[in-house]
């Protein structure tokens, strides 16, 4: 069995209980910026699209 990268942080002694407690973990890929903007039409589902937003007010 081949260990996935999250098991090391799985095991730390400060996350194995949050983990257990109902604590998620998602591998996210670093994707860099290249500056440029692009204007796209997509199709979300709306409660994505309103925290998108709440986030965008709050920040």
């Amino acid at each position: 069995m081949t260990l996935s990268p999250l098991d090391p942080l799985r095991q730390r002694e400060n996350v194995a209980p949050a983990l257990f407690e109902g604590a998620t973990l998602i591998a996210t890929p670093y994707i860099p910026t290249d500056g440029a903007l692009e204007r796209v039409n997509l199709s979300i589902e709306r409660g994505l699209r309103r925290a998108i937003d709440a986030g965008k007010r709050a920040g």
